[in-house]
């Protein structure tokens, strides 16, 4: 037995909570609108354009469109860094938002059994 005291009344509505799940049939560009939306836009998509962007100087100085040897090692070593820079900004900005939202569900998700 629990020893939590309600503050709610009995006249009180009961809370529900409900989780929205998407639909199948939305498209694959709808979703990564919404999951923008969700993660916060600004930074993840910073962080991809890091990631792409690095690929592309790396890619360029493997195909040796970089000459002097010594600046396309240099701009390799630069764009790698990038590439894990990015990498890194995006999961943790999705993971901390994936997280702080999981937590208020299953807080809520708490208050409501104990009411119950």
């Amino acid at each position: 037995m629990s020893k939590s005291k309600s503050y709610l009344k009995n006249d009180q509505p009961q809370l529900r909570v409900t989780k929205r799940h998407q639909p199948l049939t939305e498209s694959i560009l709808a979703q990564v609108v919404s999951q923008f939306q969700t993660y916060g836009s600004l930074g993840v998509l910073a962080a991809v354009f890091q990631v792409v962007l690095g690929t592309l100087v790396v890619a360029m100085a493997l195909l040796q469109a970089i000459q002097p040897v010594w600046l396309a090692g240099l701009i390799t070593v630069l764009g790698s860094l990038s590439i894990m820079l990015g990498t890194y900004t995006t999961y943790t900005s999705v993971s901390r938002r994936t997280q702080a939202k999981q937590l208020i569900d299953e807080a809520i998700e708490r208050v409501i059994q104990e009411k119950n």
